[in-house]
């Protein structure tokens, strides 16, 4: 019986699939090439990284905007200060989140584990005997 066919999706060559030929494809010059070629097409050509891997913002160069390591700094610098973040829902209607003042329109879409407890507090539970 005829072993089966091994594709290579690297080198786009088919061969008869046994351990030693497979083992000689996967060692080849031409397979190394042919892989590496590959896995070279999705990097960015200026930094070397894979294009969809961003490196974390240097968060020194966000406080100041210098330095000491420059463009060798194994994080990002970025060209223009990030655009600052969406107003929080307290912070847009100007209430501190500690006020008892929030408005019914934000306590109704919260679930009852998260809302605030009422004025007085909860009513005591009545005592119940385990056993």
């Amino acid at each position: 019986m005829p072993a089966h066919k091994y594709y290579c999706d690297y080198c786009d060559k088919q061969f008869y699939d046994t351990p030693a030929s497979r083992k000689r494809h996967l060692q080849g010059i031409a397979h190394q090439r042919a892989k590496k070629q590959w896995f070279d097409s999705f990097r960015d050509q200026e930094s070397g990284l894979p294009q969809d891997a961003k490196r974390p913002p240097c968060t020194f160069f966000l406080r100041t905007g210098t330095c000491q390591y420059g463009s060798e700094c194994r994080f990002e610098h970025p060209v223009q200060p990030p655009a600052p973040s969406a107003p929080g829902p307290f912070e847009a209607l100007n209430v501190a989140p500690e006020s008892s003042a929030l408005p019914n329109l934000l306590m109704k879409d919260l679930p009852l584990s998260l809302r605030p407890p009422p004025e007085g507090g909860y009513p005591p539970l009545p005592p119940v005997e385990w056993g």
